[in-house]
Parts: C-alpha cells; structure tokens; sequence
C-alpha cells in the first residue's frame, strides 16, 4: 500500500469511529434520573412547572450546581425503591434507616426535617400526651400512613374495632376537622401547615404539642449509580450547597415561599454516613 492509500486509507478509518462515537457538545451535563412526587409541599406533582416543590426545586439546584442536568420522573413507590437499588435511577430522598445503606448513599446535610404529629380545632381544649389519650376522640387516619411502630399497631386496632375515620389523603382529614366531624388526625407537620396556609384554614386548627414520630430527610444517591464515578465527591458538593442555601437564607425564602416555618423544617447538622 503507497504512502497515498495508507492515509487515504486512515482518514477514511478516523472518520467512520467519528461517526459512530456519540458526540457531545462540551458544556453538556450528564443526566441524572431523580425520583419525582406528589407530596406537597416537598415535591407538587410532575406537572407542576411554575412551583415544583420546596425538597424538588433544592434538589434542582444543587445537582446542577454540582455538574448534572436533573431529569423527574415519578414511578411508584416500590418500583422506586427497586430503582435505587439497580441503579436504574440516580437520586431519591429517604429519611435514615441502616437497612437502606446496603444501596444508598447517603449526603450528610438533611434536606429538611418533618414531625408527625396531633392536629386538633382551635379552643377544643384537646390534650395529647401519650397514645391512650386518643382513646376517647374521634380519630381520623389517612390510608397508606404507617407512622411509628407503637402508633400504627394503635392504629390497626382502632381499626378493627371500626373506631376510626379513614380517608385518602390530608385535604379530606383536614376538611373533617374543621367541619367537626373528627376530633384529631396524625400527619406531617411542615405539610399540614403548608396546606392549612392554602386552605386558609390557619386560624382554625392548630397542631399539638406531640411527637408520634420525627425524622430528617437525605438526598441519597444509588451506589450502583453508573452515572456518578465519584460519589463522595458529588455528594460533598450536594451537601456544600444545601449548607450555602442556608445560611445565604435562600433556604428559608424558599421555605416561605411553600408557606412552611424553617424552625419547623431546620435540624442541627447530622452525619448520617
């Protein structure tokens, strides 16, 4: 082969790799799934452009600052989680359970904080201070919820005596509420709070001073992820930003922003490694 051909012969070989190697242009980000929600007011639905979610639009932000282009999408619960543990999907939020870092990776900064607690009518004088209190009053329950162990044993056992309003989701306990119907149901305080705001029911129902259940909640990266060759360092950079929003107070214009309370939300750092 002459000297001619043999380039000929190369130029002709670069071009075709060229044309079945993927190009991308260089200010590209890699693309990470992230599990989506409707679970107001941390994530508002897929639909929801102009006001995702308080946890979703963090979430935004900090995986962009951190050299990714985040993509939504919302499967159901079990298949999230069968997700995480493939690696199908990248990135989901969790409150801590060393059963779950088999196949999470934890960030250490909590996304936010969330309380499951009594909410009770304003000047009905109810008082809870352990379970047997709720005993005498009419119990809402919103299905799916499964609280602390000790509460939803309780829970199961109003059940069967058929002593217990059930509804699906915490508009309808909030609506009973107020219109007296029940006397006291259990749910997340920061999301309750955030509906009652919407609702413009604030000036009627309150929550009581009773922790059935708390816990914060974690950006969590699979470990099997194929998408993030370094996952300490991408979650420092996570945890880096959701610190800055703090104290820059982005965070707590955020928070208000969903008609949330950052005293109702805000941990102390937590190393949950």
């Amino acid at each position: 082969m002459t000297k001619a051909r043999n380039h000929l012969f190369l130029m002709a070989a670069a071009l075709v790799v060229a044309l079945s190697t993927p190009s991308y242009a260089e200010d590209e980000k890699p693309t990470l799934l992230i599990a989506d929600n409707d679970w107001r007011p941390w994530f508002n639905g897929p639909e929801n452009v102009e006001s995702p979610g308080f946890a979703k639009e963090i979430i935004q932000r900090c995986v962009t600052v951190a050299g990714y282009d985040p993509t939504f999408k919302q499967f159901p619960i079990k298949r999230m989680i069968s997700m995480m543990q493939s690696g199908a999907m990248d990135i989901s939020i969790f409150s801590f359970k060393p059963g779950r870092t088999e196949f999470l990776a934890y960030s250490s900064e909590p996304l936010f904080f969330e309380s499951y607690v009594p909410f009770v009518k304003k000047g009905s004088g109810i008082k809870i201070k352990k379970i047997a209190d709720f005993d005498p009053l009419r119990l809402g329950h919103m299905n799916g919820l499964t609280y602390s162990k000790d509460y939803f044993a309780y829970i199961k056992q109003r059940q069967k005596a058929k002593k217990i309003d059930i509804t699906i989701d915490s508009e309808s306990n909030i609506l009973k509420l107020a219109s007296g119907r029940i006397d006291v149901f259990v749910d997340t305080r920061a999301s309750v709070t955030s509906l009652l705001n919407r609702m413009g029911l604030t000036d009627q129902i309150k929550s009581v001073d009773y922790t059935v259940k708390s816990g914060e909640y974690f950006i969590t990266l699979s470990k099997q992820s194929k998408n993030v060759p370094d996952i300490p360092g991408f979650l420092a950079e996570i945890d880096d930003c959701i610190k800055n929003m703090k104290n820059n107070l982005e965070y707590s214009e955020l928070a208000a922003h969903y008609g949330l309370q950052p005293s109702d939300i805000l941990t102390a750092p937590h190393n949950a490694n």
